[in-house]
This record gives structure tokens, sequence and C-alpha cells, in this order.
């Protein structure tokens, strides 16, 4: 409740931008490491898929894990 009235008021500026931050570092080692994962697992299955695969993997556990990390962020804060 609190941390609500000091960014209504203007007050942290800065602070927003280190959530914001820190969120957004949060799903990138997400969609790294589900990335990672499924590279492993289709190396040891033999199963050949273009980089274009691997890209939309990366962006949609990149997506999920924003929405994720942006929920428990915004629970925990209001």
């Amino acid at each position: 409740m609190i941390y609500s009235v000091i960014f209504a008021e203007g007050g942290m500026d800065g602070l927003i931008y280190v959530v914001i931050g820190v969120i957004a570092a949060i799903g990138f080692a997400i969609g790294i490491g589900v990335t990672i994962i499924t590279l492993i697992y289709n190396s040891i299955k033999k199963i050949d898929k273009p980089s274009k695969y691997y890209l939309m993997v990366f962006g949609t556990s990149f997506l999920i894990g924003l929405l994720v990390t942006g929920m428990i962020c915004g629970a925990t804060v209001s």
C-alpha cells in the first residue's frame, strides 16, 4: 500500500526502472533457460529444428516469464 502511494506521489522515480529491469532480466533468464533445455532435448533425441524454432521458443518463454514475474510483483506490491 505504501509503495503505491509513493509511486503516485512521484517519489522514488528511478526505482520503477530498477523493478522493470529486474523483471525483464528474470524473463530473459527464463527464456534462455527454456531454450537451452529445448536445444539439449532435441539434440539428445536427434530432432533437427531450424534456428527460427528456437527463437520462437525463446520469445514465448520470455513473454510467459514476464507475465508470471509481473503478476507476482504486482501481487506483492499492491
